[in-house]
């Protein structure tokens, strides 16, 4: 792909750093990157630990946002807020699903190329 390479380094590093905080300590995390289509990668970080609120689900993108159900909670909630922010300068997305069952898992699909547009924000974002 043709990415901004530490910023992305940023966002793996920012995903899996959240998986071994917030994780089970005895389960491995899973970090996959695959093609998603012939113009698109998507990378998937899943752990296994207390599933994220339901109620802060919808809103752990925005900044000040954090998991309070654990004590392992640290920081300023600005973590997931900045990935969100790099993933959309690439012109890509983020996801997360997360239950007690399934655990949790945080999915980044980025296009091969960056649209001019998103071109645009990466240089804003570097």
């Amino acid at each position: 792909g043709s990415w901004d390479k530490v910023r992305l380094a940023q966002v793996c590093s920012n995903l899996v750093g959240n998986a071994l905080q917030h994780g089970d300590a005895t389960t491995p995390i899973t970090v996959r990157l695959v093609p998603a289509e012939p113009d698109s990668v998507t990378l998937s970080v899943h752990s296994y630990g207390p599933p994220i609120s339901s109620d802060l689900l919808p809103v752990i993108f925005e900044p000040y946002r954090r998991n309070t159900n654990t004590e392992r909670s640290k920081g300023l909630g600005l973590g997931l807020f900045i990935t969100h922010q790099i993933v959309r300068a690439h012109g890509g997305d983020i996801d997360v699903r997360s239950t007690a069952e399934d655990g949790t898992t945080f999915t980044v699909t980025l296009p091969r190329s960056l649209s001019e547009r998103a071109a645009e924000q990466t240089r804003w974002v570097s």
